[in-house]
């Protein structure tokens, strides 16, 4: 919490990235391509808002929006399918700290390897478990990254080695520039788990988020679950001032 430089407790944070391959779950089949530096229309699993441009994460809606900056901000895309992998969230603890398991991210033609990521309070839980995203209040979205030393040491390796993308580096993402200007950090922190990448990487970073700011979520995708919001089941946002 920047306002009061204290944890942000119980806040939903939300991750979303592509495969080896540069496919995001929900757009699978959609056209991968986009211009260099980050500018194009490539689905990333967002969609437009009137902060940034975000997409809740395979939980309730589910947007796909070109990649502007800050994750999005253009004309939305539609989902081609309703898978839901490499997408999740999680409340922050009392000491504002949560943690994620997933797979290092590929890469797409125009934009380098990245991991996508929303903070929000006053959501709502279905009664089947899942997030309702769009019924909290959006305080943060943005991507964070990996420095191209370790995406390099990634991406020649099995599946990712595969892919049809053309890469891009993080000097050649615009998006990454926008993200880490004006004395931010977008890149995240690693240290192997063992000898070798392949015997996993731990990835962290410090978000600050203020909990005074209010986003709004627009998208037209949605998984087609059968989702029942929970009247009883909503989290406090923090109370603070600017």
């Amino acid at each position: 919490d920047v306002t009061t430089c204290q944890p942000l407790d119980q806040a939903l944070v939300e991750i979303w990235h592509c495969n080896a391959t540069g496919q995001y779950s929900g757009f699978t089949t959609a056209q991968l391509d986009a211009p260099g530096g980050g500018n194009g229309t490539t689905p990333d699993g967002n969609s437009t808002m009137t902060f940034n441009g975000t997409a809740p994460t395979g939980t309730e809606s589910m947007g796909a929006a070109p990649t502007g900056a800050g994750g999005g901000g253009m004309s939305s895309t539609g989902m081609t399918d309703q898978f839901t992998f490499l997408r999740g969230g999680w409340a922050t603890n009392s000491e504002g700290i949560v943690e994620f398991k997933s797979i290092y991210p590929g890469y797409y033609t125009g934009r380098t390897v990245h991991i996508h990521t929303m903070v929000q309070t006053n959501y709502s839980v279905a009664t089947n478990g899942s997030i309702v995203s769009h019924a909290g209040n959006l305080h943060h979205i943005g991507q964070l990254f990996f420095e191209d030393t370790l995406n390099d040491a990634i991406v020649t390796q099995g599946v990712y080695a595969n892919t049809t993308q053309s890469r891009t580096y993080n000097t050649e993402d615009n998006i990454l520039d926008s993200e880490n200007a004006d004395g931010y950090n977008a890149m995240a922190s690693t240290e192997l788990l063992g000898e070798t990448e392949a015997d996993g990487i731990l990835a962290y970073i410090t978000i600050g988020v203020d909990p005074t700011f209010v986003g709004s979520i627009t998208s037209t995708n949605y998984v087609t679950a059968d989702l029942e919001e929970s009247s009883t089941s909503t989290t406090a946002a923090p109370s603070s001032t600017a």
